[in-house]
């Protein structure tokens, strides 16, 4: 048992070690990686043509070798992007595969469900008794509409809120900790990672519902929020 739990420690400080230094918002990273590999593909393309008009020119041996160059350097920059987007998918999965591998241990797993929120780094951690489960990027309040800072304890959950302060605003999967303000989820995902909200702490959906799961299965009395 001792062994286990050890084990799974170790893990959770390797994934603590590897969020907290690509902090990045995966799905942004991804849609950014991807623009920028369709942008030099075209560029690829445009200049395939033309060299092909070139090549069929007397006396141009100079432009021909500079646009195979440029077509060389473009390919290579693709090349890079693509490792890019590769290493990105592969840390997400593993990331994801850590996480599956928590959830089927978490009830052997010492201690209360404890939340940091931490407002300048826009990151929810989840652990249970002293192991790290979870560390997702979050959106909270914006300029105006600050979260609030302080230590929390949930005191309702639901599966689907609609927000009668801004106009019916869905809150999927709502776990409330303070005066209507509640982590929910949100499919404003290109916002994670910086200060969007009414107050409330914006997960992706699929973060949210796991949130929700944990509330529903251990009791808001098991589960304390810390926001600093």
């Amino acid at each position: 048992m001792l062994k286990t739990v050890s084990k799974i420690i170790i893990a959770s400080m390797l994934l603590f070690l590897f969020v907290t230094e690509s902090s990045a918002n995966y799905y942004t990273e991804l849609r950014k990686l991807e623009k920028k590999i369709y942008i030099l593909t075209k560029q690829q393309k445009l200049l395939a043509v033309r060299l092909e008009a070139e090549e069929k020119k007397f006396f141009n041996a100079g432009t021909v070798r500079a646009y195979r160059e440029k077509i060389a350097s473009i390919h290579n920059e693709a090349l890079q992007y693509e490792a890019m987007k590769k290493d990105l998918i592969q840390g997400q999965k593993e990331q994801e595969a850590y996480e599956r591998k928590m959830e089927k241990q978490l009830d052997s797993i010492p201690g209360d469900i404890y939340v940091a929120i931490d407002l300048g780094d826009q990151m929810m951690k989840v652990y249970k008794g002293d192991t790290i489960v979870y560390s997702w990027l979050c959106s909270t309040g914006r300029r105006g509409y600050d979260t609030p800072r302080g230590s929390f304890a949930p005191y309702h959950a639901v599966k689907m809120h609609h927000s009668k302060q801004w106009d019916d605003a869905p809150m999927p999967y709502s776990v409330f900790f303070n005066k209507g303000v509640a982590v929910h989820g949100t499919n404003h995902i290109s916002r994670l990672g910086r200060k969007a909200s009414h107050g409330c702490v914006r997960l992706h959906v699929k973060h949210a519902k796991k949130f929700y799961k944990l509330a529903r299965k251990y009791g808001y009395r098991r589960i304390h929020i810390d926001v600093t």
